[in-house]
């Protein structure tokens, strides 16, 4: 998710296409949120790819499969179940009957076709979430253009859909809860207000999107699984998290994320400290390096940038011990996770790498970033460690959008990104962060010394069965990439959030979503 962080807020006022509520309703039945990172850019889940626009998706739209808040786990969604062949290729879901879009149709099989090659034709699926279909039979004529259909997507009859891989994938019900496998009702995708307009089947249907203000949800009446309590969710745009938590202290929100340095201020408080949440850490913090770049593309270079970052004294310094410290990307949540990577804090070292690729008399480079305020001060902390080594390093931050238009197309020599798991599996950090992903390839990822079998482990790990074995795989394929240094983990970064105590069933998940349906307002 791919991912990218976004903050939400609950509006005690809504605009726009509906009656703004009186003072009791806003009070009684609606909920606000500050969106983490900045606006969305579409609120199509075959193009989304935001924590930003997730936090929509996930409560306006519906896939086959949804998954459990605390265990990341998969769970009936508009399947009520499924079977799986025995050689763990064909996939059989028993669609839930009479589940009706927000415009009032009824949802079929056909639907759920119709979503998934649209998220497979690279016209259409522009979202990095087009992974999950990797392995399905089929996929890639329809994607190259000598197929109009995918083999392996059926339609058995109205309430039944089949979906047959070409290899055993351990995390494909993990990955189908993704946004980009969430049905859509044709004659309102094809529409080219789409992405701006959303029609889905979930709890809450879309009002309005004032941009770079809010965007606006109603509760579906009409829901299967019952009208939420929440009468409005009110998304917010404060890209400053300081104003975040100042707006969640004067009552102006009801969720907001915390940054690192805050945290233990509102700990402190007698008044805030109880409405302070923990959320487990499924998230990594770390530099994207542009692989083509003329200094960057030398391994010896990007070893020396790896060493020369005192992770520990950003951990204590910057983010108040909210976090460990990453020399991977797999987080601790994911039994995977290496806890034994071989790579230190070295400044000497860091000198005699430099001195080796040829930039013994130092080096210029430049990082982007958005302008989340934790970010700004890490990297500030990390400019100066850098220049100890002779690297002058010029910091460039700018807001959310542009910094994924620039990131995609990889203008720069460096990105602090994070990334914060789409599901609980370690194929959702490898295969993005160490593989040859599209999310990277601008920046020359699947080109680097060894990524072929960096590649075949991660192939190989993905049909395997999950356990130690596939673990250590895992593991192994990490430790080839990152011993290029192909990318700069710094920090599997913990979060915080505010959660207003008349709230009761708000619960933030790993992956920083949340199911407004199940909160109710206290009285």
């Amino acid at each position: 998710m791919k991912k990218f962080i976004v903050v939400f807020v609950l509006a005690l006022l809504i605009t726009g296409l509906i009656a703004k509520p009186s003072a009791a309703q806003a009070t009684d039945a609606t909920v606000t949120m500050a969106f983490v990172e900045g606006e969305p850019g579409s609120l199509d889940p075959q193009v989304a790819e935001t924590i930003n626009e997730f936090l929509v998706l996930r409560n306006v739209y519906e896939g086959l499969v949804s998954y459990d808040p605390k265990t990341l786990q998969p769970t009936p969604g508009l399947a009520t179940s499924w079977d799986v062949s025995t050689d763990g290729l064909v996939y059989t879901f028993h669609l839930r009957p009479n589940v009706k879009f927000h415009n009032g149709r009824l949802v079929t099989a056909q639907d759920v076709k119709y979503s998934l090659e649209r998220l497979a034709n690279p016209k259409t699926g522009k979202s990095y979430t087009t992974f999950l279909l990797d392995g399905v039979q089929g996929i890639d004529a329809l994607r190259k253009g000598t197929a109009t259909e995918v083999d392996g997507l059926k339609v058995v009859d109205e309430h039944t859909f089949q979906i047959t891989l070409s290899h055993p994938t351990a995390s494909f019900l993990n990955q189908l809860t993704l946004p980009g496998g969430f049905v859509v009702p044709k004659e309102a995708a094809e529409l080219t207000t789409f992405g701006e307009n959303p029609v889905g089947t979930g709890p809450f249907k879309f009002v309005q999107w004032s941009r770079r203000k809010q965007v606006t949800l109603e509760a579906n009446t009409d829901y299967w699984g019952g009208a939420p309590q929440i009468q409005y969710v009110v998304l917010k745009v404060t890209p400053n998290s300081v104003q975040q938590v100042e707006d969640f202290k004067s009552g102006k929100v009801d969720v907001t994320i915390v940054p690192a340095f805050n945290v233990q201020a509102l700990q402190d408080d007698p008044k805030l400290g109880p409405q302070l949440e923990q959320i487990p850490p499924l998230q990594v913090t770390y530099l994207i390096l542009n692989l083509k770049d003329s200094a960057l593309s030398n391994p010896d270079v990007r070893r020396a940038l790896n060493v020369a970052i005192n992770r520990d004294e950003l951990l204590k310094g910057v983010l108040k011990g909210q976090g460990l410290l990453a020399q991977g990307v797999i987080p601790p949540l994911l039994s995977a996770y290496d806890k034994d990577l071989p790579f230190a804090y070295n400044p000497a070292e860091a000198k005699e790498l430099l001195a080796k690729a040829g930039f013994a008399d130092g080096l210029q480079l430049d990082v982007t970033l958005a302008t989340d305020e934790t970010d700004k001060r890490v990297m500030g902390v990390i400019q100066t460690q850098l220049a100890e080594v002779g690297v002058q390093l010029t910091i460039n931050s700018t807001d959310k959008n542009s910094y994924d238009t620039t990131r995609k197309v990889c203008k720069g020599k460096m990105f602090l990104s994070t990334w914060t798991g789409d599901y609980a599996d370690p194929d959702d950090f490898t295969t993005l962060l160490l593989d040859s992903s599209a999310m990277r390839k601008s920046c020359g990822y699947g080109e680097y010394p060894g990524v072929d079998a960096v590649k075949a482990l991660l192939d190989q790990a993905e049909a395997m069965k999950p356990g130690p074995d596939r673990d250590d795989v895992y593991r192994k394929a990490q430790r080839m990439a990152e011993a290029q240094a192909i990318n700069i983990p710094i920090v599997f970064h913990s979060q915080s959030a505010l959660i207003s105590s008349r709230l009761t069933g708000a619960y933030l998940d790993a992956t920083l979503g949340i199911n407004f349906a199940t909160i109710t307002i206290k009285n």
